[in-house]
């Protein structure tokens, strides 16, 4: 099983997310949510689980972000949430998923 990777933000913007993302709920800013959600869209994570309390709260506003108006049909990201599950498992989830290669990346906003 590939190693995750511990991503604290703020971070550089010359590094590339996975294409498997883990977020960590609850998050410290909200306001930082829709950047995020954003630069996953435009580099190409294919899956974001959000664990923890609250995570499935976090996954709507997540949702809502992506579907934005509704206009763009490519605007795709699928989004899971483990508001009980243990981390390890939902990183087990994460890299079982098939989103070709590359390991997970968990996030703290």
């Amino acid at each position: 099983m590939p190693i995750a990777v511990i991503l604290l933000l703020p971070y550089t913007l010359a590094m590339v997310l996975a294409r498997k993302v883990v977020l960590h709920s609850p998050i410290s800013d909200t306001a930082d949510l829709a950047g995020f959600v954003e630069r996953c869209l435009s580099e190409g994570v294919f899956l974001l689980a959000i664990v923890g309390p609250g995570a499935d709260k976090l996954e709507d506003e997540v949702d809502w972000i992506i579907v934005g108006d509704g206009n763009d049909p490519n605007r795709f990201l699928c989004t899971t949430s483990h508001p009980n599950e243990p981390l390890e498992e939902v990183i087990g989830m994460a890299n079982a998923f098939d989103a070709g290669h590359g390991g997970v990346e968990q996030v703290f906003l």
